[in-house]
């Protein structure tokens, strides 16, 4: 809106053809006498001035009024334009201004509840903000629980690992002893074994001895009943 304005105010001044005058035409026609002095072939002995020097200057000040007419004529024009153009920029600016404030939202009427509703936003970021907190903290209450459980799962895990391995390594001993009572009870088999076989072939050996002397006795018996019948019969 502003710079709309704008335009039109650009289009006005080129359309009415206004100027701002410079500064040295703004000065009055008494500014402009001030700068004319008296020479000095004016003014007579005792510094009274001559009545032909006193009508030199009043016909030179009537040329020059009557010369600095149009000009001031324009000026009064061109001041009055001035005034107006200015009169005009001060109305749309306070269009502007207005304008502004209403597309903003804060009109005369909006303004007295600004802070009503500057108010009223806090509290609500307020109340917001302290719901997230009631939040953040019941959440980091269930995360202290959680936390806990889990402390309290790695306690008992870290306590059965212990025990499992203490209980590893009493079954590891265990092993290796049976292992070394394995292998010593593996050679005293062996030996055994090799125990029995040479008692199996004593007790052969000793059978056959036993045999033996079975039939010898056998024979003896044999011998000394045909020695008791020759000495029966020679009785």
């Amino acid at each position: 809106i502003q710079d709309i304005l704008k335009v039109l105010v650009s289009d006005l001044n080129r359309s009415n053809g206004v100027a701002l005058p410079p500064l040295d035409k703004w000065k009055t026609p008494k500014d402009n006498a001030a700068t004319l002095q008296p020479s000095d072939d004016t003014v007579l002995p005792g510094g009274v001035p001559s009545p032909g020097a006193s009508l030199t200057s009043m016909a030179a000040s009537q040329n020059h009024d009557a010369d600095n007419v149009p000009n001031l004529m324009d000026e009064t024009k061109t001041f009055s334009s001035t005034e107006s153009l200015r009169q005009l920029s001060q109305q749309l600016n306070g269009l502007v201004c207005e304008s502004a404030t209403c597309v903003n939202g804060e009109g005369p009427a909006s303004s007295a509840n600004l802070k009503d509703l500057e108010k009223q936003q806090n509290q609500e970021i307020t109340d917001q903000l302290e719901e997230e907190k009631k939040e953040c903290h019941q959440k980091q209450g269930a995360l202290r629980e959680q936390l806990q459980v889990h402390i309290q799962t790695i306690g008992i895990l870290v306590s059965e690992k212990a025990e499992l391995q203490t209980a590893l390594a009493h079954t590891q001993h265990a092993a290796r002893q049976k292992e070394g009572e394995s292998e010593d009870l593996a050679s005293r088999l062996q030996y055994s074994r090799r125990r029995v076989g040479e008692l199996e072939r004593a007790l052969s050996a000793v059978s056959t001895q036993q045999k033996k002397a079975d039939r010898y006795n056998k024979e003896l018996t044999k011998e000394r009943d045909a020695l008791r019948l020759e000495l029966y019969k020679n009785t």
